[in-house]
């Protein structure tokens, strides 16, 4: 908010298992402003929803940027290949 970007807590999902994320991000994405790009709050998140947004006819990097949160070696090697965020433990 610092720059003026405001936040829109509609595009801010909260799931506790894959099928309700799956139901979340599909209302999402058949939205007219749908996003374009998405920070997963962490790779298996990111993962998941790479299946997800490819149900919903979406290609990553194409339609929708992707971005997990671990940089896990899980990622590695992937189809298409997962940017993620370095988190040192």
């Amino acid at each position: 908010l610092e720059q003026g970007i405001a936040c829109d807590e509609r595009y801010i999902l909260f799931a506790d298992d894959k099928a309700v994320l799956e139901t979340k991000v599909k209302a999402l994405m058949e939205q007219p402003n749908a996003p374009t790009a998405i920070f997963a709050v962490n790779d298996y998140t990111a993962i998941d929803l790479m299946s997800i947004l490819g149900k919903c006819g979406k290609q990553i990097p194409n339609d929708v940027a992707l971005i997990g949160f671990d940089n896990l070696s899980v990622t590695d090697g992937g189809d298409p290949f997962l940017t993620s965020v370095d988190q040192p433990f």
